[in-house]
């Protein structure tokens, strides 16, 4: 893994690198027979159970040409392990660094040059009632920014004390939430790199309501978020939000991965409808001329998705051959450590 300076400037849009994310993790546990839905930790709970499901899932998006992989940390809550199962912290702690350590193997034995990001899911997931769609938790009478805030530094620390060194705070539905998102960055330690990316209801708004183009603002004046995303969101949403951010005068590296276009029935747990990856595939290059650089999937998007999408980023690749080995290593500092 290179050591990375996340504060050089963003590379061009005309002449940077394309890189390709995973999909959900979840959803390909599910897809081996795995029932994540039956545990407070969901997909947490094969880190417990099946590892080696885990570490299949990892090696199946590696395969369909992932270049960057996250762990499997988003809903494994130190908080709620200690509360619900008597965990002592080091017991949950142990949980997010044996993440670490499958996802790191996973990449070893691939054999490519492959990123490890620290997935961080947002404060809805120790509350585990869906207001990851929605934000209320922010809205309450009773909300406190301390809450959310010691809530992120148990979930950061181990992944810090694993090794990573860049953070993927995701699904995020507020700008009250990205706001403490800062706030704990300026209590990490100064090698610490973050996305940010949050989940949208619309082309403009957050799944609270929120103004994406405040939240870009927001992201852009911290020193150490070096990528703003858009994740858990419809696909028809996208390019909208992607032109939201430029007009809010966006520097920072862009990383796109919606999902599969399915719907997630909170009452059922279950996604309904059909998958739209061929819109999504057919909507990249308009994404990679709106600055967006990364590319993956979240919620229902499978290894096989995955492979077609880096298969049509390889045409984008192509059409910067020339550029590319310059501007590899500029995109990989600009967001990866």
């Amino acid at each position: 893994m290179l050591s990375l300076n996340g504060t050089d400037s963003p590379p061009s849009p005309r002449n940077s690198s394309v890189y390709i994310l995973d999909g959900g993790v979840g959803s390909q546990l599910e897809e081996l027979g795995f029932a994540i839905n039956k545990s407070e930790i969901w997909s947490g709970e094969a880190l417990i159970d099946a590892p080696e499901l885990v570490a299949k899932c990892h090696r199946k998006f590696i395969a369909a040409g992932a270049d960057i992989i996250e762990t499997n940390s988003y809903h494994v809550s130190v908080q709620k392990l200690m509360e619900t199962r008597g965990y002592s912290r080091e017991q949950a702690e142990s949980l997010i660094h044996k993440s670490v350590l499958i996802a790191r193997k996973a990449i070893a034995d691939s054999g490519r040059k492959v990123s490890l990001v620290g997935s961080v899911g947002p404060y809805a997931t120790y509350l585990r009632d869906a207001s990851e769609y929605t934000g209320a938790y922010v809205k309450k009478p009773d909300f406190k920014e301390q809450t959310i805030i010691e809530y992120y530094l148990l979930q950061c620390r181990p992944l810090i004390a694993s090794g990573v060194t860049t953070l993927n705070f995701e699904t995020i539905p507020s700008l009250k939430e990205v706001e403490c998102v800062g706030k704990v960055l300026d209590q990490l330690d100064d090698s610490v790199r973050a996305w940010v990316c949050c989940s949208c209801q619309d082309g403009k708004s957050t799944r609270s309501g929120d103004v994406f183009a405040d939240i870009v603002r927001t992201a852009n004046a911290h020193p150490k978020i070096v990528a703003i995303g858009i994740n858990c969101t419809a696909p028809e949403y996208i390019t909208e939000l992607l032109r939201e951010a430029n007009r809010a005068g966006n520097a920072k590296a862009l990383v796109v991965y919606p999902n599969s276009g399915e719907v997630y029935n909170a009452a059922t747990r279950k996604f309904e409808g059909d998958s739209q990856i061929g819109a999504i595939v057919t909507a990249l290059p308009r994404w990679f001329a709106l600055g967006a650089r990364v590319f993956g999937g979240c919620c229902r998007v499978t290894p096989a998705h995955i492979a077609q999408i880096a298969a049509a980023c390889r045409d984008l690749r192509n059409g910067e051959k020339d550029t590319a080995e310059r501007d590899i290593d500029s995109l990989r500092q600009s967001i990866i450590q």
